[in-house]
């Protein structure tokens, strides 16, 4: 009986320390919305020493993968009134394709939490990708004495993706984007989907191109000399050239 309780106790603690947060590979799973932020995390929290940062103070990081068929993610937290005005800093990364290598900052903030009222932040990302990975990085907030557990104890952290039917707006005929050009720029007009452009001179060289589709609302031509040009679009349904004019 003794083993078997020791057993059971060492599973339990190896559980709650696999997912403590102290570090961006040892995050809390979050979906939806949850009381995640708790005294014991961040008393046992050291600075992981992650670059770029907002601050040198610890951290805790919590996780979220969106599911396969979401577009959207929402990320936000919440905290409850203190009885001392502070600021909650917190930092948003993304690994796409849950690929660490590719880990890009998104945003490096903070909110207030006004006394006795409280404070909160929320972020609306559309057109995310199934599979990509959103750490968000929570900094220990110094200098509350007590009151640090009473924030704590009362902050609610959400992640979460779901399916917006009005992000699903996909062209079956390119002909039909507008755009209009001026000598700096090539800008669309009402065109909401992922695009993978090119840009061509006559003699057939390829001048310039975005890496992979992305939402493009305007491409930069300020740097190309005055000429005939050869623009060609694609998405997963088709491809379209347009001849333009650089003055």
């Amino acid at each position: 009986m003794k083993k078997q309780l020791l057993l059971i106790l060492t599973l339990s603690i190896s559980v709650a320390y696999s997912q403590d947060g102290n570090s961006i590979s040892n995050p809390i799973m979050i979906d939806g919305t949850d009381m995640a932020t708790n005294v014991l995390d961040y008393n046992s929290a050291t600075a992981s020493g992650l670059t770029p940062a907002c601050s040198t103070n610890e951290d805790v990081f919590y996780k979220h993968i969106v599911a396969p068929g979401n577009n959207k993610m929402t990320v936000g937290m919440i905290s409850a009134g203190t009885s001392l005005f502070t600021n909650v800093q917190y930092q948003l990364f993304k690994a796409p394709n849950d690929d660490m290598n590719l880990l890009e900052e998104m945003v490096c903030d903070s909110y207030p939490v006004i006394i006795f009222v409280g404070g909160n932040f929320e972020l609306k990302i559309s057109e995310v990708n199934s599979a990509d990975t959103y750490y968000l990085r929570v900094y220990k907030t110094n200098g509350l004495g007590g009151a640090l557990t009473n924030l704590l104890n009362n902050t609610a952290v959400t992640m979460r993706s779901e399916f917006d039917s009005t992000l699903s707006t996909i062209s079956t005929d390119l002909k039909d984007i507008k755009y209009t050009i001026d000598s700096e720029n090539i800008k669309f007009i009402n065109q909401n989907e992922d695009l993978h452009y090119k840009i061509y001179g006559m003699d057939g060289k390829l001048i310039e191109t975005n890496k992979r589709p992305t939402k493009v609302e305007s491409v930069d031509i300020s740097a190309l000399s005055n000429g005939i040009y050869i623009l060609t679009l694609s998405n997963n349904n088709a491809n379209e050239s347009f001849k333009f004019i650089k003055h």
